[in-house]
């Protein structure tokens, strides 16, 4: 399996921080790892991304929408993420994405 945005050398959580950085100019302090989501392609190989959960301060701002190299950036609810009609994501999200959620807020809830 290849990792696409992993560059030589460099460990997944590095790749995350630069990624976020070098899309957004978020500077995260730090994620929590969700894991690695893996499938098979129609082709029949194995393709995966490693997920990771990042924090920003409730007083964080980022005035959006903003034009990147990869698409429009813009803060959305989690209904509109979820909802089964939205074509504007990748068609995995809504699959994996409650699980990481759910997993998430039960970490936040441990003393």
């Amino acid at each position: 399996m290849e990792w696409y945005n992993i560059e030589k050398n460099e460990f997944p959580e590095q790749a995350a921080i630069r990624e976020v950085w070098e899309e957004t100019t978020i500077q995260l302090g730090g994620f929590i790892s969700q894991g690695v989501v893996t499938w098979l392609t129609p082709e029949g190989k194995l393709d995966g991304i490693h997920v990771f959960l990042g924090e920003l301060d409730n007083l964080f701002t980022y005035d959006t929408p903003i034009k990147t190299r990869e698409g429009i950036l813009d803060w959305k609810d989690i209904d509109w993420i979820l909802n089964p009609n939205n074509l504007g994501i990748p068609e995995k999200i809504p699959h994996y994405l409650p699980t990481i959620m759910c997993i998430t807020s039960t970490i936040a809830k441990q003393p």
